[in-house]
């Protein structure tokens, strides 16, 4: 997080509560202690053969880790529940590698400069992407940042089965 928008963090909550979320070792160690996201599903891509981390799925490459996002659809179907939806949460690397698989991305653009060494995807220039909608506010401001909500769809997702 570049900086702290209370909005975007409720956003952020209400929309993967319940969900299955798929994230890189680093975006998991920025989360208060370390510890993975209560309530949902944590699916952890690393290239580190011997990261372990209680309660997440430690995955290795992008086939992994969108098995295991499958098998947790499925587990609770399988439980009487409704199929959950699947995040990507970051950061930069995990992002790229599974885009190509996302229908739907929520960006939270934000129209003050900040400084950044990792970058979410231009999806603008993104063969495939195209914007489709924000939100109502255009531009919010909190804490001299004022930014907005956008969705963006893929109409050329690549099939996970």
């Amino acid at each position: 997080m570049l900086c702290s928008l209370p909005e975007d963090m409720a956003f952020f909550r209400t929309q993967t509560k319940g969900a299955v979320v798929i994230m890189g070792r680093a975006t998991l160690d920025s989360f208060p202690g370390g510890r993975p996201l209560k309530g949902r599903v944590n699916i952890v891509l690393t290239r580190d053969e011997a990261f372990e981390r209680e309660g997440v799925t430690v995955v290795h490459t992008v086939a992994q880790a969108l098995s295991a996002a499958a098998d947790a659809v499925v587990e609770k179907i399988a439980e009487g529940g409704c199929a959950p939806e699947v995040y990507v949460i970051g950061g930069e690397q995990v992002y790229r590698q599974l885009l190509p698989w996302c229908t739907t991305a929520w960006v939270t653009k934000m129209e003050t400069l900040v400084p950044a060494d990792r970058f979410f995807p231009n999806l603008d220039a993104e063969d495939g992407w195209r914007p489709d909608g924000e939100s109502e506010e255009l531009a919010s401001e909190k804490n001299g940042v004022k930014y907005r909500f956008c969705r963006y769809v893929n109409d050329k997702p690549l099939a996970v089965f």
